[in-house]
């Protein structure tokens, strides 16, 4: 069997608190080959009619690269968004 979450918030979203890294080792502990990192992204600030500022793309992209050397070849992690 093959199990994959294709649904999980890292610290990089406002309802996240754990980081990418930390969340792909709780995974692999959890007997997970795969996780997607879908973290929100919306237009809108989280809980408001405020047009969020320009999405920090580095940040985001910088966690998941930290996860994967953190992690290597044991476990199969992607990166997504919730729109």
């Amino acid at each position: 069997m093959y199990l994959a979450d294709y649904h999980v918030h890292s610290s990089c979203s406002p309802d996240g608190h754990l980081t990418m890294a930390d969340m792909a080792r709780q995974g692999i502990a959890r007997g997970l080959d795969e996780i997607c990192f879908t973290d929100h992204v919306e237009p809108m600030e989280w809980q408001s009619t405020e047009l969020r500022k320009p999405y920090n793309w580095p940040a985001l992209t910088e966690d998941f690269a930290a996860a994967q050397a953190a992690v290597g070849q044991q476990i199969q992690l992607r990166l997504g968004m919730e729109l």
